[in-house]
């Protein structure tokens, strides 16, 4: 083999390489860009116990998305479980991502919008994937402007399955 012809055996394979890492090396999770497809993909793999939502296969949002809404869940009961709620809407669907800090490590804490303000939260509105180390991602078949319709809600997290009736964390939703 010529120097040339190892020249453009090299340089086709370091083109080969990064094809290969940027079709399956886009993210973490390996979706496509939202902009591309327009919806999402749900990776909570423990669904809440009472009422499975409805989840679309796509991938997770750029952070170009309109219609975003984010809100601070507080502790409660001196928990010191605290996190975020970001709400983002694409395609007449809404991505609840939730974010928990000091949480219990492996333990599934359900979580839902409910109807109502915190402390004090009334009816489950929509349920939402477990919380599971820190993280839930659930997609809504509804949009902002009807969770709107519904105001004053708030984001509730629970210890755990078994004592579900103990509260850790809320947070109110003013879209």
């Amino acid at each position: 083999m010529s120097g040339r012809q190892i020249l453009l055996f090299v340089a086709l394979f370091i083109l080969a390489v990064f094809g290969i890492l940027f079709i399956f090396g886009r993210d973490q999770i390996g979706t496509q860009d939202v902009r591309q497809l327009g919806r999402f993909e749900d990776l909570n793999p423990s669904p809440s116990p009472l009422v499975s939502p409805i989840v679309s296969p796509s991938p997770s949002p750029s952070p170009e998305a309109e219609n975003q809404f984010a809100a601070d869940l507080s502790e409660v009961d001196e928990s010191n479980e605290v996190g975020t709620a970001t709400l983002i809407e694409i395609d007449d669907q809404v991505l609840v991502d939730l974010n928990m800090t000091n949480f219990p490590q492996g333990v599934p804490q359900p979580a839902h919008i409910h109807a109502g303000a915190c402390p004090d939260v009334g009816d489950i509105i929509f349920p939402l994937n477990n919380v599971v180390n820190g993280k839930s991602r659930t997609i809504l078949d509804t949009s902002l402007e009807y969770l709107r319709s519904l105001e004053p809600l708030a984001i509730n997290v629970h210890k755990s399955v078994p004592e579900s009736e103990i509260y850790v964390s809320c947070g109110d939703l003013v879209l």
